[in-house]
């Protein structure tokens, strides 16, 4: 085979994969515990993670905000992370609900004014979840055009090995959180959230930017390192301890909120304790743009905030949206660490903290 055939082959198999991965994260099925054909109705919908009428609208501009995020894509084209422009009616959107599930079952916080109750904090963490699943499953799914693309680029070396082994984490992946969604479901179904715990900062401001994540914290604010949650991570026999999050508008500015299942708290407790503890210099607004830009691919920014931010800050917040994507972008500890620079200013009014003291769930209000 010539060069040239290599790179017309190579260039097909990529527009296939790009082809195939857009069909898989697009793929539209009902991730409710009590989805089926006799419980779903309506059609899949495009489901928002941010709610589109409130937190949305309210930082954009002309109906369309930015879009922030990367991946190998916008490294290999851009040099870096590039913000996209995004209508509100698509950013933040999954198909993975039908219409009747995503109505009934998230009214509390698409149709109530936030007040940070134990029941509105469950429902956004939920939702967080579903989507990360839905693309989890996706990225599975797309692996076998994967192993096509880095064959054909890959001239005589053989890459079956590291697509395995990549496939293998992936797997992995997805059923631990799957396993983790199976306790949700239960509290869904139950409508018992004994077993939920919170955190809450309300801002007295409309935060500049918007997002709805999971992930599994491996260190805390401070940089001390959660190795019991990094020796989970990788495992089908053990589960590592998942936090949600989501910055929103709130109806007097916005708000941080924060979830997980109390089986989670031997991270998630210090994880939070990190945030809200006093620590000189710092601010609670500010750690939670470091949180955002280091830890979601779910990430939404009013084009005004961002035009306006510092050489600086954007180098900063780039770096940190590059983060684990190259080698050396490696984990260190110190990612949500005090960075001196000043990102946001969106005040802040209170703290609504359900977490767990002496082995007891105990709020705390201030």
């Amino acid at each position: 085979m010539t060069s040239d055939d290599s790179t017309k082959s190579s260039g097909r198999e990529y527009w296939d994969f790009k082809t195939q991965q857009r069909k898989n994260f697009k793929a539209s099925y009902c991730l409710h515990a009590e989805a089926g054909p006799h419980t779903c109705r309506g059609k899949v919908v495009k489901a928002h993670t941010i709610q589109r009428a409130t937190s949305l609208n309210a930082i954009a501009l002309n109906g369309h905000v930015f879009k922030l995020e990367v991946n190998h894509d916008t490294l290999s084209k851009e040099g870096g992370p590039a913000p996209r422009e995004v209508g509100i009616h698509r950013a933040s959107t999954f198909t993975g609900l039908c219409q009747y599930h995503d109505d009934v079952t998230f009214a509390a916080v698409e149709k109530q004014a936030f007040t940070g109750s134990v029941q509105q904090c469950f429902l956004l963490g939920y939702r967080s979840i579903l989507r990360e699943l839905h693309k989890k499953r996706a990225a599975e799914e797309t692996l076998p055009s994967l192993l096509k693309l880095a064959t054909a680029n890959s001239g005589a070396s053989n890459p079956t090995e590291f697509i395995d082994t990549f496939a293998a984490g992936m797997r992995i992946g997805r059923q631990v959180l799957e396993r983790v969604k199976k306790s949700w479901d239960r509290i869904l179904i139950e409508r018992n959230f004994d077993e939920v715990r919170t955190a809450v900062v309300f801002f007295s401001k409309c935060p500049d930017i918007m997002t709805s994540s999971a992930y599994y914290p491996v260190a805390d604010f401070d940089g001390q390192v959660f190795d019991a949650n990094l020796s989970r991570l990788g495992k089908t026999s053990e589960t590592p301890s998942l936090i949600t999050y989501s910055i929103i508008k709130s109806p007097n500015g916005g708000a941080a909120v924060f979830c997980w299942h109390r089986s989670a708290d031997d991270i998630c407790d210090p994880f939070i304790r990190s945030l809200v503890g006093t620590r000189p210099g710092d601010r609670l607004d500010d750690a939670m743009v470091r949180l955002a830009f280091t830890t979601s691919d779910n990430v939404f920014a009013s084009s005004m905030w961002w035009s306006n931010l510092t050489d600086e800050a954007l180098e900063v917040l780039n770096a940190r949206m590059a983060h684990g994507l190259a080698p050396q972008t490696a984990f260190h500890g110190g990612e949500l660490e005090r960075d001196g620079i000043r990102y946001v200013d969106w005040g802040m009014v209170r703290r609504r903290l359900l977490v767990t003291v002496h082995g007891r769930p105990q709020e705390i209000i201030d």
